[in-house]
C-alpha cells in the first residue's frame, strides 16, 4: 500500500512516546516460556509480525499460549516435549524467528522445516548451519546452505568450541539453544560484543552461563529444568532511534522518551548520535530481569559529522541507516565503515539507501561496507521511495519526507507491521 508521507513544515515534535516493547526480547521470552516447565507470563509482549511469527510455530509445536488482558500465559512443556508438526513451520519476515528455532529445534527427535517470505529466502543461513553442523546437527538448506527453506532430522548434538566469523546475535543465541541438549560445554568467541539478550535471559533463568572477556561459556546439564518465570518486556530501543532522529533534526522539539531499553550492548547509536552533538539526557536507569532501562530527554539540536568509530557497529546494525540521515543535516562529513552486515538485511540497506538518496538528488559516496555524506545538504525533492517490503527502511524514509520541503510517496508502507504496527499513529500524536 502506497502511502503520501507530507511535510511537517512548522511543526515539531512535543509531549511523550513510549516505543513499542523490544523485539529481540520478546521473542527470546516466548521461547525460554515454551521450554519452560511450567506456567510463564508475559507482560506487554510486542505483538508485530515478526513475534507472532514465533508465537504462531510454537502452538504449532503443540505449546498452549493464552493472551489474557495485559499478559500472555504460555504453558511451557519441558526442553524435550515440543510436538510433532508435519506442515511447514513459516517464519514470514522473521530472520530472528527463523535463526533460533534452527538451533532449538536441531536437539528435538523430529523433523521439521521452516520456511519464510520472498525476502527471508534471500538472507543468509548457512551462517548458522556451519555452526550447527559442528555441533552434529543434520540440517539441509537450498543452494548448499545457503537459503531457506530448511530442513532439521533428528541428531545428537555435542558441544563445540566456535569463534564467530561476524559479530550476531542471532547465530550465538542458536548456538547457545543448541547447546541445550548437548550436556556439554559450548565455547563462543564473539569478534565484537553483539546484542546479548540471550545470555541476560540465561543468566536470570540460573543458568551455568558464563562471560569471559571475548568469550561465552555454557555447560548445559541434563538436570536443569528451566523454571517458569514472569517477563516484563521494556520499550525498544531500535524503535526510540527514529524518533530520536526526528527530535534532533527537527527545529523546536523536545520530547521524552519513556521506558525504553538501554542495553549497552544496543545503544550504540545513542552515543553516536551525541558524539554529533545530539542533546539527550537518560534519566530513571533501572535494573529489570537483568536488562538496563530508562528514560531519555531529547532535544533539537545542532549536529556535526563524525567518522564512526567500527567497534560500535554491531550495537548499532539496525540504526546505522539513521546514520545517513542525520549526517545529512549534520555539518561537515558522516563516514560509516565495516558495516557490510546491511547488506543482507530485510533488504540490501546500503543499496536501498544509495538509491533513494540519489533519486532524491543528495550527495553520498558509498562504500561495499558503508557510505559518506556530506552536510548540510536540503531535501526538495518529491519522489518515489521504495523501502523493498523492509519496514526499518520504510520508517526512514517516513522521517526523510516529514523533514523535506514537499513530502514523498512511500510504496508498501504495510511492511511497517512487521516490527511497530502503529508507527504512524504514535508519531502523528507527538507532531504538534
Amino acid at each position: 500500500m502506497d502511502k503520501n508521507i507530507i511535510p511537517i513544515r512548522n511543526r515539531k515534535l512535543k509531549g511523550e512516546f513510549t516505543p513499542p516493547s523490544d523485539k529481540s526480547i520478546s521473542h527470546r521470552s516466548i521461547i525460554f516460556s515454551a521450554i519452560a516447565n511450567g506456567s510463564s507470563h508475559i507482560y506487554n509482549l510486542l505483538t508485530a509480525e515478526d513475534c507472532k511469527k514465533t508465537l504462531d510455530a510454537f502452538r504449532q509445536l503443540g505449546i498452549k499460549i493464552i493472551r489474557d488482558k495485559d499478559k500472555y500465559i504460555i504453558e511451557g512443556q519441558g526442553l524435550n516435549n515440543l510436538g510433532k508438526t508435519s506442515k511447514i513451520i513459516g517464519c514470514g519476515n522473521s530472520g530472528t524467528t527463523m535463526r533460533l528455532l534452527t538451533g532449538l529445534l536441531a536437539g528435538q527427535n523430529n523433523h521439521y522445516i521452516l520456511d519464510g517470505d520472498s525476502s527471508l529466502r534471500k538472507r543468509p543461513m548457512k551462517r548458522i548451519i556451519t555452526p550447527m553442523k559442528q555441533m552434529n546437527a543434520k540440517i539441509k538448506g537450498k543452494n548448499k546452505d545457503q537459503n531457506c527453506p530448511l530442513q532439521i532430522f533428528p541428531s545428537k548434538l555435542n558441544g563445540i568450541s566456535y569463534q564467530l566469523p561476524v559479530a550476531s546475535a542471532q547465530v550465538k543465541s542458536s548456538i547457545l539453544l543448541a547447546n541445550l541438549y548437548t550436556n556439554q560445554e559450548t565455547i563462543i568467541k564473539e569478534p565484537n560484543p553483539s546484542r546479548d539478550h540471550t545470555e541476560i535471559l540465561m543468566n536470570y533463568l540460573g543458568f551455568n552461563i558464563k562471560l569471559n572477556d571475548d568469550k561465552i561459556i555454557f555447560r548445559s546439564s541434563q538436570n536443569f529444568k528451566i523454571p517458569n518465570s514472569q517477563y516484563t518486556i521494556p520499550g525498544d530501543f531500535s524503535q526510540a532511534a527514529y524518533f530520536i532522529t526526528a527530535t534532533l533534526l527537527i527545529p523546536g522539539s523536545e520530547l521524552l522518551i519513556k521506558n525504553v531499553n538501554l542495553n549497552p550492548t544496543r545503544t550504540g547509536f545513542l552515543k553516536v548520535a551525541k558524539q554529533m552533538g545530539g542533546n539527550i539526557k537518560t534519566r530513571n536507569k533501572q535494573f529489570l530481569q537483568g536488562e538496563l532501562r530508562g528514560d531519555l530527554l531529547v532535544k533539537y539540536s545542532f549536529l556535526k559529522g563524525i567518522k564512526v568509530n567500527e567497534k560500535l557497529i554491531p550495537k548499532m546494525i539496525d540504526e546505522i541507516p539513521l546514520i545517513a540521515l542525520l549526517g545529512i543535516k549534520a555539518e561537515g562529513i558522516t563516514e560509516i565503515t565495516s558495516a557490510e552486515e546491511l547488506r543482507v538485511k530485510e533488504s540490501d540497506r546500503l543499496a536501498v539507501i544509495r538509491k533513494a538518496f540519489n533519486n532524491l538528488d543528495l550527495d553520498i559516496k558509498m562504500f561495499s561496507d558503508g557510505f559518506r555524506v556530506y552536510g548540510p545538504q536540503e531535501i526538495k525533492n518529491k519522489t518515489y521511495l521504495d523501502p523493498y517490503l523492509d519496514h526499518r527502511m520504510a520508517m526512514l524514509f517516513t522521517l526523510i519526507a516529514i523533514i523535506s520541503d514537499n513530502g514523498a510517496v512511500l510504496k508498501d508502507s504495510q511492511c511497517i507491521k512487521n516490527s511497530f504496527p502503529n508507527f504512524f499513529d504514535k508519531l502523528n500524536k507527538v507532531i504538534v
